[in-house]
């Protein structure tokens, strides 16, 4: 399972899901326009 998304807090985040397999990377301004672009929506986080 693949899923992108944004969040506000990035370290409040991880703690919330500390026990996951997650993989973060800070998003640069493209990454974020081309999201929105794609129609997406952000996860609440």
């Amino acid at each position: 399972m693949n899923v992108e998304c944004l969040v506000r807090d990035k370290e409040a985040f991880k703690k919330k899901y500390k026990n996951r397999n997650i993989i973060m990377n800070s998003a640069t301004l493209e990454d974020i326009m081309l999201f929105y672009a794609k129609g997406e929506t952000s996860c609440a986080g």
